[in-house]
């Protein structure tokens, strides 16, 4: 399952060469831009789980929304049930190595040590890219919902490598998407 999705996406090595993590918006610098093809709004992972997406693009260098940054947002699901949510991260609240699932379903069985990974709803990682494990699971009586902290995969305060992910069928996507 997801191989054919995998198919669409190229994966470019960079090497992460600044990545602030006890800001209140942090952002991670790469030591490649639209000279090697790097562009815009796409995903970046590291050796194990996600890390942010381009935000900005020079000849050489790119900068990265990490996901531990309160500007960022990405649908995500349980591993175990297939339950979609949102990732949030809040300053106040977050550590850099700590971030939030929002919106699954109350009567989802979430258990400590679960994964979290990408959707690939938005074309900007393949499925199944793991973003962190639950550490602690609350629920939201008044919403129905879990409020998951879970722990990212990814140690922000000592990045090396990261892959730029390219979705060669993008475009495509965000025309039913109704995105530009």
């Amino acid at each position: 399952k997801g191989t054919t999705f995998k198919k669409n996406f190229l994966f470019k090595e960079v090497r992460v060469i600044n990545s602030q993590y006890k800001f209140y918006k942090n952002n991670l610098i790469i030591n490649a831009g639209s000279k090697s093809g790097v562009q815009k709004n796409s995903g970046l992972i590291g050796s194990k789980g996600v890390l942010g997406i381009v935000t900005n693009v020079s000849n050489n260098y790119a900068s990265i929304r990490p996901i531990i940054n309160p500007d960022f947002g990405l649908k995500v699901l349980h591993e175990n049930s297939n339950s979609w949510g949102d990732l949030i991260w809040i300053p106040e609240q977050n550590s850099f190595s700590s971030i939030y699932v929002k919106n699954i379903p109350i009567y989802t069985e979430v258990k400590e040590g679960d994964l979290f990974i990408t959707s690939g709803a938005e074309g900007l990682f393949p499925r199944g890219v793991i973003i962190g494990r639950a550490l602690s699971i609350k629920k939201n009586i008044e919403k129905q919902t879990l409020v998951i902290k879970i722990k990212t995969e990814e140690d922000f305060s000592s990045l090396k490598v990261g892959f730029v992910v390219k979705n060669q069928l993008k475009m495509e996507l965000n025309q039913h998407l109704n995105l530009k």
